[in-house]
């Protein structure tokens, strides 16, 4: 769910929040030894918050949007018992207009496990005239040859942004090729290349993320 930025509520800018709850006799609940990070919005009330992630992060899209890898469940979960979140937003959200997107999913789901090892093929623009070392753009990211190259920090940098994508860019051959050769050098072009998961996501999500996989775990994105 995503909260617009309200000086009247005091809700934050727009961020997808994610919280976390564990199944228990009495319900859904806050797993007993969670600590929240002092950061996280209402760290100082047991909702089950560990994380925010700004909505221009790029690996937001393994879980939102038509092309997720790990789609989200819309709308709140069917069982709501004992979930101290969903009580809370209960007293002033319309889960039926569903405006901020509130989603969720069961974590196993997220295949946790899995994320050092499956890779996906992400995208992120370059300057043309580095495009050509990312090649049919389903290699590993040539960090290398970028900084040989005379690319810069924040170039680098910038690549953060990757998100993931279907189809890899072919930089190295063909129309494409021929296209970006005769922009100007500084032109940002769209490369793709290969990587994790666990690399697209990065840190400190990656460690976050895994510190709450355990049985009978849920996540909502609010």
């Amino acid at each position: 769910m995503r909260l617009e930025g309200c000086e009247r509520c005091g809700r934050l800018p727009i961020y997808h929040h994610f919280y976390v709850e564990l199944r228990q006799p009495e319900g859904w609940v806050v797993p007993h030894d969670f600590e929240p990070e002092p950061w996280t919005f209402e760290s100082n009330r047991r909702f089950g918050g560990f994380m925010w992630v700004h909505p221009r992060c790029g690996w937001l899209d393994l879980f939102f949007g038509a092309g997720a890898l790990v789609p989200m469940r819309p709308g709140p979960p069917a069982e709501r018992r004992g979930s101290t979140l969903l009580r809370h937003l209960d007293e002033f959200y319309d889960y039926r207009r569903n405006e901020d997107q509130l989603c969720w999913l069961p974590y196993p789901e997220l295949l946790i496990d899995f994320w050092d090892t499956e890779h996906v093929t992400v995208a992120a623009d370059v300057p043309a005239q580095h495009a050509p070392l990312f090649g049919d753009g389903t290699q590993a990211f040539p960090r290398a040859a970028l900084i040989e190259a005379g690319a810069s920090d924040q170039e680098l940098e910038r690549n953060r942004a990757r998100r993931p994508v279907r189809e890899p860019v072919d930089a190295a051959f063909g129309r494409e090729r021929h296209r970006i050769a005769e922009l100007p050098p500084d032109q940002p072009v769209e490369v793709t290349w290969r990587t994790t998961i666990a690399e697209l996501i990065g840190e400190p999500y990656v460690v976050l993320f895994k510190a709450r996989k355990r049985g009978g775990v849920r996540l909502i994105s609010v």
